[in-house]
């Protein structure tokens, strides 16, 4: 599976490369994707290589994209790969919240971790 070329403003055909890549591999493993490639962006973040977003940011600013599609089209598909992606920003924020990457943002839940 290739890794898919994200931009901060989709266009249109960035959205159905998604979608068609959703639809292919299924809800589950479209997540684990999501978070995988996180992960790989996280840990160049941690050796202080050039990342243009962090992202947990960039998983949010997704989810928002995905949901002004969901609201223009209507289709169920767009806000189930939205959810996914407000999902793995969560998860990766807290994860690199317990590492220490990344100060604490009001776009996250904060109140159930607590970090130091």
């Amino acid at each position: 599976m290739q890794p898919i070329k994200l931009y901060l403003t989709m266009s249109n055909g960035a959205e159905q490369q998604i979608l068609s890549q959703y639809r292919k591999i299924g809800n589950e493993r479209f997540y684990r994707y999501l978070l995988v490639q996180a992960t790989k962006k996280m840990l160049s973040l941690e050796k202080e290589e050039q990342v243009n977003m962090a992202p947990d940011l960039e998983l949010l600013n997704f989810h928002d994209q995905f949901m002004i599609f969901y609201r223009r089209t209507g289709y169920t598909d767009l806000l189930e790969i939205a959810r996914l992606f407000r999902k793995a920003g969560h998860k990766i924020y807290r994860i690199m919240r317990k590492r220490g990457i990344t100060p604490v943002n009001r776009k996250f839940l904060n109140l159930v971790f607590k970090c130091q």
